[in-house]
């Protein structure tokens, strides 16, 4: 008797287990998922200001040479900066 309470305890403390680290999981998805739909980046630290700052600096003061995601960046907003102002440059063509 003492021997099935045991395995049926053994048995669901099993189960809550495996369930507690499924439910997680799932929530972690479910947080970046939202986050990609309404437009935002995957993570709360993908975008801002200090994404591109350095972490640190040499002694004498000037900044490590920039990441290739850094470089990216940048390539991607001078891009954006270009498309902008050719699209407002039409624009003032367009009311003249």
């Amino acid at each position: 008797m003492a021997l099935n309470r045991i395995l049926s305890f053994t048995s669901s403390l099993q189960r809550t287990v495996c369930t507690a680290n499924l439910h997680t999981a799932v929530v972690v998805n479910a947080g970046q998922k939202f986050r990609l739909n309404v437009g935002k980046a995957r993570s709360g630290n993908e975008f801002g200001s200090m994404v591109d700052e350095p972490d640190w600096i040499y002694e004498d003061g000037t900044a490590p040479a920039p990441t290739k995601n850094q470089q990216s960046r940048k390539v991607k907003r001078e891009e954006l900066v270009k498309q902008i102002q050719k699209n407002l440059q039409d624009l003032e063509g367009m009311k003249s």
